[in-house]
C-alpha cells in the first residue's frame, strides 16, 4: 500500500539545494565535458546557472506558491564558490544555508563547508572533505558534524569504478567513537547499453545478522538527446513501490559544454546533456489514490566570460560539419601540430591524436550524435562543437 509522502525526498540535479546535497555524495568529476582544463581554459562565453527557485503545489487552492531558492556565486574560473538556500517566509525571502566550496590547485573541490542561519548570522553545521585516486576520481568523502566548537566525524563513503570510469559502489561507514567507522549502507550503481545511468539502489547493513537489506532505488529514463526526462524514486516492501517521480525539461540550444553549473551538477555529467531549465516532482497522495504534483524548480542562467589561463587558437577550420566517415582540420600554420581530442556528451573521450594541417581524421567508428571537438597547440586551444551522422 503506499503512502502519503508530504517531504520531498531530495536525490539529484535539482531535487535538492546547494552542492552538497544535490547528489547522494557518490559522483566522480572524471571525463566531465564541463571540467576538462583546456575547457575551462579557454575564454568562452558560457550559459551560468544563477538560481533555481521552487514553488509548491496546493491541492486545496490549486495553486503554486514561492517555497524556497538557491543562489550560486562563482569566481572568474566558472567555479561556484557558494551557494545560498533561502526560505520563502511571510512575503520575502529568509536566508536558510550556506554552503562554500574550496578547490585545490587542480580545480577540484576539496571541501565544503556549510553554516545554518540562526536569525542573526551563520552558524557552522557541517563539513565535506574529498580526497582523489591516482586517476583524478573522487576516492573517500568525509562528512564531518560541528558540535561544542569543534568537528566530529559523521560519516564516510569510499568509492569504486569500473574500467570506463563509471562509479559502480558507494560503501558509506559511520563514525562510532568508541569503534571507529562502521558500515552503515551501499549505493549500487547499473548503467545502460549507453553508458547512462540505469538505476540506483540503496542497501542497508543490519549489523546483528550480517546482511544487507534493500531499501531505495532511483530509476532513470533518457531521451534520444542524452538528457534524464524522468526518474521513478521507489521504496522496498517486498517489491519496487513507487511513492515520488520527477520530470525534467531542457533547452538543447546550448550543450553541457556550454553551461557552468554547481559542482554537484557537473559530478553527475551523466544525467543530462543539454541545459536543464526546470523539473516538476509528484508523490503518491493516499487521500485521492493517485500521483499528484508536488513541488517544482525553474532554472535562471545569465552569460559569463571565462578562463583567462591560455590563448585562444585562430585560425582553426573543422570540416564537414555535419560529418560522416572523415573529419578534416585546418590548422593556421602549415607546419604546425596539434592535438585533438573529441568527447561525447556525457563527457567521455571517444578519439584522440595527433594532427598536422589539413590531415583527415577517421571517424567511421563512431556514433551518430554530437561531440565537443578540443585542438590544443602548445599553450592555445580551440573547442567547437561537432555533429557525426
Amino acid at each position: 500500500m503506499k503512502k502519503t509522502f508530504t517531504l520531498f525526498v531530495c536525490f539529484i540535479l535539482v531535487s535538492l539545494i546547494g552542492f552538497s546535497q544535490i547528489l547522494p555524495d557518490n559522483f566522480s568529476d572524471k571525463n566531465n565535458p564541463g571540467l576538462p582544463e583546456s575547457f575551462k581554459s579557454t575564454k568562452a562565453l558560457k550559459q551560468r546557472l544563477d538560481q533555481i527557485v521552487y514553488e509548491t503545489y496546493s491541492l486545496s487552492t490549486q495553486q503554486w506558491s514561492n517555497d524556497a531558492k538557491v543562489a550560486y556565486t562563482y569566481n572568474a574560473d566558472g567555479d561556484v564558490t557558494s551557494a545560498v538556500t533561502y526560505d520563502y517566509s511571510g512575503g520575502t525571502w529568509v536566508n536558510d544555508l550556506k554552503e562554500e566550496c574550496t578547490y585545490n590547485g587542480e580545480g577540484k573541490i576539496i571541501q565544503v563547508i556549510e553554516s545554518d542561519w540562526d536569525g542573526s548570522a551563520w552558524q557552522l553545521s557541517k563539513k565535506c572533505e574529498y580526497t582523489y585516486n591516482v586517476s583524478g576520481y573522487i576516492e573517500t568523502k568525509i562528512t564531518s558534524l560541528y558540535q561544542s566548537g569543534n568537528w566530529a566525524n559523521s560519516l564516510k563513503s569510499d568509492y569504486t569504478y569500473d574500467g570506463n570510469g563509471k562509479l559502480t559502489l558507494d560503501f558509506v561507514s559511520a563514525w562510532s567513537t568508541t569503534k571507529g567507522w562502521l558500515t552503515d549502507a551501499k549505493y549500487e550503481y547499473t548503467y545502460d547499453g549507453n553508458q547512462r545511468i540505469s538505476t540506483i539502489d540503496k542497501s542497508t547493513i543490519d549489523l546483528g545478522m550480517g546482511e544487507w537489506n534493500l531499501s531505495r532505488r532511483n530509476a532513470f529514463t533518457h531521451d534520444g538527446n542524452g538528457n534524464l526526462i524522468h526518474r521513478d524514486d521507489s521504496q522496498w516492501i517486498g517489491s519496487w513501490d513507487v511513492y515520488q517521480y520527477e520530470e525534467f525539461t531542457y533547452s538543447n540550444t546550448y550543450v553541457l559544454a556550454d553551461l557552468l553549473l554547481p559542482y554537484s551538477w557537473l559530478l553527475q555529467y551523466f544525467y543530462f546533456a543539454h541545459q536543464l531549465t526546470g523539473t516538476i516532482q509528484y508523490v503518491y497522495n493516499y487521500d485521492v489514490v493517485n500521483f499528484v504534483q508536488y513541488r517544482r524548480g525553474t532554472c535562471t542562467y545569465t552569460q559569463q566570460n571565462v578562463g583567462i589561463n591560455s590563448h585562444v587558437l585562430v585560425g582553426v577550420s573543422v570540416y564537414p560539419n555535419p560529418a560522416t566517415d572523415l573529419l578534416n582540420v585546418t590548422l593556421p600554420d602549415a607546419s604546425q601540430t596539434a592535438n585533438i581530442v573529441l568527447f561525447d556528451l556525457y563527457g567521455r573521450k571517444v578519439l584522440e591524436c595527433p594532427v598536422a594541417h589539413n590531415q583527415s581524421i577517421s571517424i567511421s567508428h563512431l556514433p551518430s550524435g554530437m561531440y565537443i571537438c578540443n585542438i590544443t597547440a602548445g599553450n592555445y586551444t580551440s573547442t567547437c562543437k561537432v555533429q557525426i551522422h
